[in-house]
């Protein structure tokens, strides 16, 4: 709403509430309060389902947008701060994270973030989720099995690849199967790598 008009009052509301999130994230970067307050030993643990990522590409795509309404660049920098700490945890890198979340998002705004601000560094961050979705198809069931044997986690749910498109690599998918939000978000970026 504030690209197309002024309105000090939503700004003013939009600014505490940014503040509030400024504090709520970690000094490392990590932001996403369930996990923070509830379940801290499984961040980035439960990618099948967890919505980390897809939560995390949201803010991103606010704080372009604010930056873009308003020219206030806080909500855009803590967006930055947490992508860090993504890229800083996951990729084909030993001892990274070599896999994706379960519900596609951040690969769609990485790649809105490197259309604002030009740094190929999210293109790339990108480009990783989409290749690594479905290159290991029994990356999440690992993930479980892991949680479990760790004891960070009692849940052993059944994963639905098909639902998570991560049977296979999108690239390799031929058909439109699983959930259509997921995979209409993800044509849309991935033409643009």
């Amino acid at each position: 709403m504030l690209q197309n008009t002024e309105d000090s009052q939503l700004e003013a509301q939009a600014d505490d509430v940014i503040a509030i999130i400024e504090k709520a994230q970690e000094k490392d970067g990590y932001l996403n309060t369930y996990f923070q307050l509830k379940f801290p030993q499984l961040k980035y643990r439960q990618l099948y389902f967890s919505h980390e990522l897809y939560c995390a590409g949201h803010l991103i795509e606010a704080g372009i947008a604010y930056d873009k309404g308003t020219g206030k660049s806080k909500l855009l920098d803590i967006a930055k701060r947490f992508v860090k700490h993504i890229e800083d945890h996951f990729g084909y890198e030993n001892g990274k994270i070599q896999g994706a979340d379960g519900h596609q998002e951040i690969e769609l705004a990485l790649v809105k973030l490197y259309d604002y601000t030009g740094d190929n560094a999210y293109l790339r961050l990108s480009q990783f989720f989409i290749n690594v979705r479905g290159e290991d198809p029994e990356f999440y069931q690992k993930e479980i099995e892991s949680n479990l044997k760790l004891g960070l986690s009692t849940d052993s749910s059944r994963v639905d690849l098909t639902y998570l498109q991560a049977f296979t690599q999108p690239k390799y998918q031929t058909k439109a199967v699983g959930h259509a939000v997921r995979l209409l978000i993800w044509l849309l970026e991935w033409r643009k790598l």
